[in-house]
């Protein structure tokens, strides 16, 4: 029997809403397998992540026309928890024995599908190159990562048109239920632990996480704590500065809630910056000294946490000195890792070169060579003194990258957007990649065009 004791996160594409089955109560075996999927409801808002709803029952077509044949050698004991219209979820086991969900999209026709893999390949991208950021910061934030942060860990076409999507099954219950749970006060300060260890883990490489409402933080039956919903991710510098979004302010509010303080109950369902002032922010330290008995190093690197949400103060959080502190590392669990990533396996002895070799190829390998494009060098003609001259001008010269046109040029018209979107951690130009040039660090990662 496959035990799903991990719980489960299902996703489904941006064109579908997902309905999760309930097996009828005489089949015993789906119901001990699929106890934890009957308390799903989850809801994933960017980055191709949508509703889960209980009860309904899954589209028929799933297997017999979503999903696609070449996938089947990946996974074993693979089971349908997920359904909408155009695509469907199973719960499987990968070749390393992780429990992973995997989205599969039909074919929806000319640019709808290519969008749709687009955009799949884009988060996946990013929740990969998120890890490879780890493996760069050293062995205790690779494994901070391999304990609260899933990744995909495979993202393309499918032979009759459509996109799959894999990443790793996180917890099902969100934080926002956390005021009704019957959480000891042991368990409530290694969640609150973990969640101030999982954004440590990805300010100390340049990331915030940007989305910490209560579905984006979930636990699982073994009270671990994952964050999920990755499409908000900024450098520091341009993470929010106000308001739930910001990551900083998350660890107030979720401080308040799991310590069960006087804002707990409306906290978990909503929040506002106004609620930051302060007042609030004293009562908040009060209540955490109370119930938490928190020592005076952590109320004075949360003050700072505090400080910074109440002033806006961009790019400043406070989260990496608050990671620090005894309370902190006290109540933080031991470190396991639940999220392997086989394309990262190793990269600890990874040389620097090796590294920013594996970085570089997954930001731009569907990019390709400028030189390659019809419209790299365009005519110009210019007279003077009677003569006249032509001579070839290529695109962007000098640069490293390109969104480009093959529309052709006259150096007025069709211009192509030098060192645009293309040079920004791998990101496409709209509907089509961008180019690199031969000066490009990934130039020889660019696809022949």
């Amino acid at each position: 029997m496959w035990a799903l004791k991990a719980s489960l996160l299902v996703a489904a594409s941006k064109a579908a809403r997902v309905s999760v089955f309930t097996h009828d109560q005489s089949d015993d075996q789906s119901v001990q397998d699929f106890a934890a999927v009957s308390m799903l409801e989850m809801v994933s808002a960017a980055g191709g992540l949508m509703n889960v709803t209980i009860g309904a029952q899954i589209n028929k077509l799933c297997e017999t026309e979503i999903w696609s044949d070449e996938l089947t050698p990946m996974f074993t004991e693979r089971r349908v928890v997920g359904s909408g219209a155009t695509a469907c979820v199973w719960l499987g086991k990968d070749e390393t024995g992780t429990v992973v969900a995997i989205k599969v999209g039909k074919n929806s026709g000319a640019k709808a599908a290519s969008a749709a893999l687009a955009s799949w390949k884009r988060e996946c991208r990013d929740m990969q190159l998120l890890r490879f950021d780890a493996c760069g910061a050293g062995e205790e934030v690779l494994k901070l990562h391999e304990m609260f942060i899933p990744t995909c860990t495979g993202v393309g076409p499918t032979q009759s048109g459509g996109a799959y999507y894999i990443m790793h099954a996180a917890g099902t219950i969100g934080f926002k239920e956390a005021p009704e749970r019957d959480w000891d006060v042991a368990e409530r300060k290694m969640m609150f632990a973990s969640l101030v260890g999982a954004l440590y883990s990805m300010h100390i490489v340049g990331q915030t996480h940007n989305d910490l409402h209560g579905q984006n933080i979930v636990v699982n039956d073994q009270n671990h704590m994952a964050l999920i919903d990755f499409g908000e991710l900024k450098p520091p510098a341009k993470s929010w500065s106000l308001g739930y979004k910001r990551d900083g302010n998350g660890v107030w509010r979720w401080a308040e809630v799991l310590a069960q303080c006087s804002q707990a109950s409306l906290w978990a369902t909503s929040f506002d910056q106004s609620y930051l002032y302060p007042q609030r922010m004293t009562d908040t330290k009060t209540c955490l000294q109370s119930k938490w008995g928190v020592d005076a190093e952590f109320t004075s690197k949360m003050s700072v946490v505090m400080n910074n949400g109440i002033d806006q103060v961009v790019g400043e959080h406070g989260i990496v000195e608050l990671f620090k502190t005894p309370f902190i590392q006290d109540n933080l669990p031991a470190l396991k890792t639940l999220f392997p990533a086989e394309y990262a396996d190793g990269c600890l002895t990874w040389s620097a070169t090796e590294l920013k070799d594996a970085s570089l190829k997954k930001q731009f390998e569907d990019h390709v060579k400028c030189d390659q494009v019809p419209t790299f060098t365009w005519t110009k003609t210019s007279t003077k003194r009677g003569k006249t001259r032509t001579r070839e001008v290529q695109q962007c010269m000098g640069l490293s990258g390109a969104c480009y046109t093959l529309e052709p040029s006259d150096g007025r018209t069709n211009v192509w957007q030098c060192d645009g979107m293309s040079i920004a951690r791998g990101s496409t130009c709209g509907e089509f990649p961008a180019c690199l040039m031969s000066t490009h660090p990934a130039y020889k990662f660019a696809k022949d065009l």
